[in-house]
């Protein structure tokens, strides 16, 4: 694993240059593939040491863990990974990897020409794309961690790197636009990487951004990170009990920015995602449509509530 963590780290930077030169481009195939190749088979090892030899038949624990041994393809790693393992890897992802494989053998032989720049950059995006989510996937632990704990993992860390890499960026938000577009006004920006892929409503149970997989083990505390983030402080408003739900403190009842209109400030629940510019009246605690959703002076209030002077303003 530390090899393929050096690996994606060099992608990452080579592909910092804008344009890259023909020489990083180079070093970007190879060490994409290299990559992949180290970890998709880390992952066909989970299922048996012995399917990461060519010859699983002939396979030698004294070999492989000297790593005296011939392994198998990038392409025969896919199709043991999608038989034997069972994972998924889409139709996109799989072709990609392969015209990885393919161009990697013939730029050992004879260059990349007359590949151009642009196609590479394409199927490195794609690929990137592809193993960012394997890597959450298949190789790390199921748990919702905190933002923080990127720091602690190394793979973590060095694929949320290569999300920096603009053409993995630009891949990976065309990718996403399709679903995202559905669900815009439950939609935050993430504390973590800033994009509009926090997709709250699902109820009170984990989440993650979809787009770097920054995950939380409730609603709550995905609020508590958007207000730290947005607001300097999530003291600045309680979040309260869901009338429509009934989740405990996962109702941020004004100032919630969302996709779908990023400049109005609104209620969310993050468990059930009621937003719009419904908000909970301070005073009588009953749900009420205002006209127009604004942080105010002495909290929200209904008609009923609101004083009369205020009421006309």
């Amino acid at each position: 694993m530390p090899n393929a963590i050096d690996y994606l780290r060099s992608v990452s930077n080579d592909l910092r240059c804008d344009p890259p030169s023909p020489r990083k481009l180079k070093y970007v195939v190879l060490h994409l593939h290299a990559a992949a190749e180290v970890l998709l088979k880390a992952r066909l090892a989970q299922v048996h040491w012995t399917q990461v030899f060519r010859d699983p038949g002939a396979a030698s624990r004294e070999h492989y863990e000297s790593g005296n041994f011939e392994s198998c393809t990038l392409t025969k790693t896919l199709e043991r990974l999608q038989k034997i393992a069972g994972v998924t890897v889409d139709a996109r992802a799989a072709k990609s990897l392969t015209i990885l494989a393919a161009w990697r053998n013939k730029l050992l032989h004879h260059g990349l020409h007359p590949i151009s720049t642009r196609e590479i950059e394409t199927r490195v995006g794609q690929v990137l794309d592809f193993l960012i989510d394997f890597i959450r996937a298949e190789l790390l632990p199921a748990v919702p961690e905190r933002e923080v704990d990127f720091a602690n993992c190394k793979l973590r860390l060095t694929s949320y790197m290569a999300l920096q890499v603009p053409v993995c960026r630009a891949t990976r938000l065309a990718r996403l636009q399709g679903e995202l577009a559905l669900v815009t006004d439950r939609t935050l920006a993430c504390p973590v990487c800033g994009e509009w892929a926090l997709v709250t409503g699902d109820g009170d149970r984990p989440l993650a951004c979809r787009f770097c997989h920054a995950r939380w083990s409730r609603p709550t505390t995905a609020l508590v990170s958007w207000m730290k983030v947005n607001w300097g402080s999530a003291n600045q408003r309680p979040l309260a009990t869901c009338p429509q739900c009934g989740t405990n403190d996962a109702l941020l009842d004004v100032g919630v920015l969302l996709a779908d209109a990023p400049s109005l400030s609104r209620s969310l629940c993050g468990s059930c995602g009621i937003t719009r510019n419904r908000t909970v009246c301070d005073g009588c605690g009953v749900w009420y449509t205002s006209a127009r959703a604004r942080f105010v002076l002495f909290g929200d209030q209904c008609a009923a509530c609101r004083p009369a002077d205020h009421a006309r303003s």
